[in-house]
């Protein structure tokens, strides 16, 4: 849950992102909503290490947050990113058009910086082929196209297997 939602005011969440910049050299937010799998931003990577935080959307938050730390972490080590391990992982790492952000795509990094950010400031974690199963692959949206951000909503299988392991409510009624 966010901290927001959990009772933190503004100044207490910046502070939390200040902090988690100064030990880790970056911040990630990771945003949900209800039956989608949301997507995860870093913050710190453009101001400290001149290098475009990251954006990955359409795969579920656990891979997202791994992949953006892992990533992230690559940056802060080195500065940037090794062309040669991006192909070896078979990741591509595409331009954010500047229309996403206005939409808020990015509103934790525009209330830290106070500013919306601009062309070059992100770039977007594709993840190739290889790394997808064949229905993921066809719902992954490149962000350099200024055309809306499409969540992945689950399929009718994820949702049946979902309420499956739902626990089930007491059946409390009197006959």
């Amino acid at each position: 849950m966010c901290a927001r939602c959990e009772g933190y005011g503004e100044e207490q969440v910046g502070r939390m992102y200040d902090l988690m910049i100064d030990v880790h050299g970056f911040a990630m937010t990771q945003v949900r909503k209800h039956g989608q799998n949301g997507w995860t931003y870093t913050m710190g990577l453009r101001d400290r290490f001149d290098h475009p935080d990251l954006l990955i959307v359409h795969l579920t938050p656990v891979v997202q947050a791994e992949l953006a730390s892992k990533l992230g972490q690559l940056v802060v080590n080195d500065g940037t990113l090794d062309h040669e391990v991006l192909v070896a992982s078979d990741i591509e790492l595409v331009p954010v058009h500047p229309k996403h952000f206005r939409d808020g795509l990015v509103a934790e990094w525009v209330n830290r910086y106070r500013r919306f950010p601009e062309e070059g400031d992100f770039l977007q974690v594709m993840m190739g082929p290889g790394q997808l199963c064949e229905c993921c692959q066809h719902r992954m949206q490149r962000l350099d196209d200024p055309a809306p951000l499409q969540l992945h909503r689950k399929n009718r299988q994820q949702r049946r297997a979902e309420r499956r392991h739902r626990p089930r409510p007491s059946n409390n009624r009197r006959r």
